[in-house]
C-alpha cells in the first residue's frame, strides 16, 4: 500500500486515513492537550510502498499560531 500524508491534520483524522489505508497506527504525542493539535511528522515517508499491516508512528503536538 502507499503511506498517505497525513502531517498537518488532527490524530483522529490522520489514524483514520493510515488505517483506511491498511496500515497500522503507533501515536506519539501528549494525550493531555486541549485546543488546536496537528501531527507534526510521521515515521514512514509519504509516497512510500509498504506492506498493509506496517505500523506508522504519528507525532503530534499543539500547532503553535502567532
Amino acid at each position: 500500500v502507499t503511506v498517505p500524508n497525513v502531517v498537518g491534520m488532527t490524530p483522529s483524522a490522520a489514524n483514520q486515513e493510515l488505517v483506511n489505508a491498511g496500515l497500522n497506527v503507533s501515536l506519539d504525542g501528549s494525550s493531555d492537550v486541549s485546543g488546536n493539535v496537528k501531527v507534526i511528522s510521521q515515521s514512514v515517508a509519504e509516497g512510500k510502498e509498504v506492506p498493509i499491516g506496517t505500523i506508522v508512528t504519528i507525532q503530534y503536538a499543539v500547532e503553535v499560531v502567532d
